[in-house]
């Protein structure tokens, strides 16, 4: 999947699209609405026990 190649894996729980806050479904699509195509996002997941940064391509 798209996510998967991006380096998202299930169970992983997005917080930060480009330094912005993602708490609910409304804060998601409000960032990524804003995304331009072939741009890259920097997104902070928490994995587990940890947390870290991707960067994704839009």
């Amino acid at each position: 999947s798209y996510a998967a190649r991006a380096g998202l894996a299930q169970g992983d729980v997005i917080s930060e699209i480009n330094r912005k806050p993602v708490r609910s479904e409304e804060d998601f699509m409000k960032v990524t609405s804003g995304l331009k195509d072939n741009s890259s996002a920097l997104v902070f997941i928490h994995r587990g026990q940890g947390a870290l940064y991707l960067t994704v391509k839009v």
